[in-house]
């Protein structure tokens, strides 16, 4: 089985860290629930609050991961790509069955995060030798914001603005990690104390004196009010990290219930939830925000008991690694396989290709 975060690596498992993917994992499916709904106050606040964090705490843990020769290695970037395509399909289809014009370029709703991956682990060993390469990066992130043109196209947006959390991720060493988990309990309490509410006034002042969300300033142009973003995304920049500091401190190293397997299987989780929480906002969207909550909750435990167990995630990984296999030149499987799993995915990738070109004929010819 795979997570997210350390897609096909040797690294032992660690509770420690699978409880941290299991927290940022519940948290990306809650807020899917109701994001469609933020124009209630209660969701607005409650989806601002959880994603001024979650992604950047969720990059930070995949650079952490990306160290190995295994993580940057073919089969695990394959791999990516494979789940990167099959999600882009299931998203195609259902553009399709609702009448959308399918997208070719621009990644749809979370799949952007599988295809920064491989991005980040292609370039990160050559970007991880150059001197105070962090805030370089933080900086490219803070100058990206004054060109509209780069936007959601290849994630471009993204890549760039979430980024400097890989590369910090990446930076952690192992033995950081143990030293940081090995620090005494009361005092790991007060430090993440300290970085939560120093993180919260930061919150408070982006939102309430600046005026600016949270959600997405990492990666959305600035726009009007060029200023009060500018200063928003470094607010973002300095309220993440404590956040993630905070969680570091606060997670604990033994198995917890539930949120343990849901962080070892997260990339099913992640994967598999997004298609259901689209069908599922047609459902909520007559409901008051709090049933609209309490609905959320409920299947948020319900993805993490069912997409998060051995089960799903067994079944996700036969298909990505029959795809993976396929691809690869040194494997163990028959050769008939990977050609009947090369065909599979080329059909597949000419499909995506070929379906919105296919919608733009017929609109050009029926007019």
């Amino acid at each position: 089985m795979s997570s997210i975060a350390d897609t096909k690596t040797d690294k032992p498992r660690s509770a420690y860290w699978d409880n941290i993917k299991g927290l940022l994992i519940a948290l990306v499916v809650f807020a899917h629930c109701i994001y469609a709904f933020t124009g209630k106050p209660v969701n607005h606040y409650i989806v601002g609050c959880i994603y001024f964090f979650h992604m950047p705490a969720f990059v930070f843990v995949s650079g952490f991961f990306s160290k190995s020769k295994n993580a940057s290695g073919a089969a695990s970037l394959v791999r990516l790509l494979a789940a990167y395509v099959l999600l882009t399909a299931v998203h195609t289809v259902m553009a399709l069955a609702a009448g959308k014009s399918p997208h070719i370029i621009t990644p749809y709703y979370s799949a952007w995060y599988l295809l920064a991956i491989i991005i980040w682990r292609l370039v990160t060993p050559y970007f991880a030798k150059i001197k105070w390469i962090i805030p370089i990066f933080i900086a490219v992130s803070l100058l990206a914001g004054f060109w509209p043109a780069i936007d959601n196209r290849f994630a471009l947006a993204r890549l760039i603005g979430f980024y400097p959390f890989f590369l910090a991720g990446y930076f952690l060493s192992a033995e950081s990690s143990e030293k940081l988990i090995n620090t005494g309990h009361l005092k790991k309490l007060l430090i993440a104390a300290a970085a939560l509410a120093a993180a919260a006034v930061i919150a408070f002042f982006s939102v309430r004196k600046l005026g600016v969300g949270l959600g997405d300033l990492l990666f959305k142009a600035y726009g009007d009010g060029i200023a009060k973003h500018f200063v928003g995304r470094i607010a973002v920049f300095a309220a993440a990290s404590l956040c993630i500091a905070a969680i570091l401190l606060l997670s604990v190293k033994f198995h917890i219930p539930i949120l343990t397997k849901a962080g070892k299987n997260s990339l099913a989780i992640y994967l598999i939830h997004r298609p259901l929480t689209l069908i599922l906002n047609r459902f909520l969207a007559p409901l008051s925000a709090p049933m609209q909550l309490a609905a959320a909750a409920v299947f948020t435990v319900l993805s993490l008991l069912l997409l998060g167990s051995d089960f799903v995630s067994g079944i996700l990984d036969s298909i990505l690694s029959f795809f993976t296999d396929a691809f690869m030149l040194s494997d163990g499987g028959s050769k008939r396989k990977r050609i009947i799993g090369r065909i599979v995915a080329c059909l597949l990738v000419f499909a995506l290709l070929a379906a919105p070109l296919a919608r733009y004929a017929i609109n050009f010819f029926l007019k």
